[in-house]
């Protein structure tokens, strides 16, 4: 006798379901130690994750990223390795129970208008709030041709846009390992007051703001990096910072973009962020804790610890161990989601 369709789909995200669980269970997280020394307090909440519906977002704190289109060479099947990624991201900040946000922090995607409707519309319907944004055009030569949209993430310093007393930036392609809020937390995640070393103001530059925020940490430089790492550098690098949006340093900092030769713009907007926030400077950056994020990832990094990680899944130059691990937080999110949709369908 056949099957009906209803029982079919009752079944199918039984077994899809299951394998989530299971993926969760089994996810390389399980053997990632966290160690008292370096776990953060979450802001996380169960009890106020199951009033997600009637929580009104905070006010103060938010988590950002960014998505612009994709060129044909990266193009993954039917959607961009960087959507697929931003999904995944999006999924563990908002559903996974091993690292979402607590409820009430709100997670931003700013794009740019080649990212399609469809796009926007999937990631507004996963849990992040879309917010369409104008690319900043330049004349500058980046090393990159998929970095020339780059300079559209100084729109995530306008507070007409980001209106936020603080925020934590993560590039898109970032996988974590434990909940991540706990870094508004961190010593450096404060406010600082802008030096006025007369030696380092430019007259050709836009006034700096009376205080500011920008927490980051150093460049790890190449995968043979130690764990812990050489955290003396100075060189920030760009994919995850906790920063304040403010009109004035968005002017600032747009001011500086428009000097020719001010500084390297074969790194975009890090080496903008990093001589406007140079050591020497009046806005010097302050240094986060280690184990928030990696650049250039290892086991070793994993197995410290690091609440996030930088991972191009399709890049082969990373360890098999590493892309693994992004792999399978990939496919949770994809479970997660056909979980779900069964669900809606036998409702």
């Amino acid at each position: 006798m056949a099957v009906p369709l209803r029982k079919k789909l009752q079944i199918a995200a039984s077994l899809v379901m299951t394998i989530v669980g299971l993926s969760i269970v089994l996810s390389p997280t399980d053997y990632i130690p966290t160690p008292a020394s370096i776990r953060a307090t979450s802001l996380y909440s169960q009890s106020n994750y199951l009033h997600r519906g009637n929580t009104k977002y905070r006010r103060d704190i938010a988590v950002a990223t960014f998505l612009t289109g994709e060129s044909e060479s990266w193009k993954y099947q039917e959607e961009g390795n960087y959507l697929i990624a931003t999904r995944t991201l999006t999924y563990q900040l908002r559903h996974s129970p091993r690292t979402r946000l607590d409820p009430s922090i709100p997670f931003l995607i700013l794009v740019t208008d080649d990212v399609s409707t469809a796009s926007r519309e999937k990631l507004t319907e996963e849990g992040a709030i879309v917010i369409p944004v104008d690319k900043v055009e330049t004349n500058l030569t980046v090393t990159e041709p998929r970095w020339k949209d780059c300079w559209t993430k100084l729109r995530l310093f306008d507070p007409d846009i980001v209106p936020y007393e603080r925020v934590l930036f993560m590039d898109g392609d970032t996988v974590l390992t434990r909940p991540i809020d706990g870094v508004f937390n961190d010593p450096a995640a404060q406010f600082m007051y802008s030096r006025q070393n007369s030696e380092e103001m430019k007259s050709d530059e836009k006034p700096l703001p009376e205080r500011y925020l920008f927490a980051g940490k150093t460049e790890a430089g190449t995968y043979e990096h130690s764990f812990p790492p050489d955290t003396s550098g100075n060189y920030l690098n760009a994919g995850f910072f906790l920063y304040s949006p403010s009109h004035e340093i968005m002017q600032y900092y747009m001011s500086v973009l428009s000097i020719p030769d001010r500084f390297d713009p074969m790194m975009p907007e890090q080496n903008l962020l990093n001589y406007a926030h140079r050591q020497e400077g009046n806005m010097p950056w302050q240094k986060l804790n280690y184990t928030w994020n990696m650049n250039f990832v290892t086991p070793q990094d994993m197995e410290g610890g690091v609440a996030s990680l930088h991972i191009k899944s399709w890049d082969k130059s990373l360890q098999q161990e590493v892309i693994d691990y992004a792999l399978r937080c990939r496919w949770e999110m994809e479970g997660f989601w056909i979980g779900v949709n069964a669900t809606k369908e036998q409702a």
